[in-house]
């Protein structure tokens, strides 16, 4: 049990740091641009 909860808990964190990236890289691809 707690060996699939820490996997869930991984997944998760790993969905919201994808999640993350995908909302960061268009503010920083824009940022570079007007650089």
């Amino acid at each position: 049990m707690a060996r699939l909860g820490k996997r869930f808990v991984g997944q998760t964190q790993y969905r919201d740091y994808v999640i993350l990236l995908l909302n960061v890289a268009p503010l920083a691809f824009r940022r570079r641009t007007t650089w």
